[in-house]
């Protein structure tokens, strides 16, 4: 569960730097930035819920 944890923590990290970068970018950078945010937090959304009973049998752990 700390691996999981920790894995949460850093992929929400670089979706708040990938945000920050965006804001900065030229425009026909941008796309790029939203396709990796997306990618990003749907990754997020593989974990199982805290106390929950997983996902789809798509999960991140073995």
């Amino acid at each position: 569960m700390k691996q999981q944890d920790y894995l949460k923590r850093v992929i929400t990290e670089r979706i708040r730097i990938l945000k920050d970068c965006r804001e900065k970018a030229k425009p026909q950078y941008r796309e790029s930035y939203d396709i990796s945010i997306r990618t990003l937090e749907w990754v997020l959304t593989q974990f199982p819920r805290e106390g929950g009973a997983g996902t789809d049998g798509d999960s991140l752990h073995n």
